[in-house]
């Protein structure tokens, strides 16, 4: 705690975790899957713990998909029984009724709901769930991996998303233009603020013998680590600002021009799903 201590908080360990604040108390509280027969439970306030249901899931993101100030819980139950939301912290409410390959959220249109990217895999590609009211295909490939993060500073999401050789890593910019980012594919990637700026930076573990790097600013890249990573996660554990841009080193990533990568093809027309 506060980058000082360590507390326990069970003896299990989880299938996975995920962070938000579900109650609205300004505390994020701890969604863990602690697999079956246990199910998933709330660490709430740091201070109790509220069972959110018994059976164990695929995957669990989060996000305020309604603009009630909550957290929502977006829960992959499997294929039996698809996709539901924990609204507000009190009731269920189906999304979908098929299984993702994964799912991430983030404000794409700038209207404070948060949206829902999701990859159903290579028969539907990539879908968004626009302010919990409608499907847009957002790509008929099915990527990777992806994460969200407003790379230009202009209040919207960005999606950058790895479609996989021979493609690489693309963004998704505003909602409305496709911009290539790099040719190569990596282990994984995610999102944060390093430099005390609106703009949010890319951290990116291209893999041995690369390393990780980071896109600063949309427009350098920085070395990060020569190692790669077994997993990423960004937060402020010091409570210190970050440092300025201009303290920064940049250098030439290997592939940086980018013209390895092949185009990325156009989005082909796929009837949605079901739900």
């Amino acid at each position: 705690m506060n980058n000082a201590s360590w507390d326990d908080i069970h003896l299990l360990s989880p299938k996975s975790m995920n962070i938000g604040d579900i109650d609205g108390s300004a505390q994020d509280d701890i969604i863990i899957d602690f697999g079956s027969p246990n199910g998933i439970w709330l660490w709430k306030n740091n201070s109790n713990w509220a069972k959110l249901h018994t059976l164990s899931a695929e995957s669990i993101t989060t996000g305020d998909i309604d603009g009630g100030g909550l957290a929502d819980v977006i829960i992959d139950f499997g294929s039996q029984y698809g996709i539901w939301v924990k609204m507000n912290n009190s009731e269920w409410t189906q999304l979908h009724t098929l299984s993702p390959e994964s799912m991430i959220t983030g404000d794409m249109d700038g209207n404070g709901l948060d949206d829902v990217i999701i990859d159903f895999g290579s028969e539907t590609g990539i879908l968004l769930r626009m302010n919990n009211s409608s499907w847009t295909q957002l790509h008929s490939l099915s990527p990777e991996s992806m994460t969200t993060g407003d790379m230009d500073g202009n209040g919207l999401d960005d999606v950058i998303i790895d479609f996989g050789s021979p493609y690489g890593i693309w963004l998704r910019m505003n909602n409305n233009s496709w911009v290539k980012l790099h040719s190569l594919s990596p282990q994984s990637m995610t999102t944060g603020y390093l430099d005390n700026n609106a703009l949010a930076e890319v951290i990116i573990d291209f893999g041995e013998p690369i390393g990780i790097w980071v896109r600063m600013n949309n427009s350098t890249w920085v070395k990060l680590h020569s190692n790669s990573a077994e997993g990423m996660v960004i937060g402020n554990i010091d409570g210190q600002a970050s440092v300025s841009s201009n303290n920064i080193t940049t250098q030439e990533i290997p592939a940086a021009e980018l013209d390895n990568a092949e185009p990325l093809p156009e989005t082909e027309t796929i009837s949605l799903p079901a739900e």
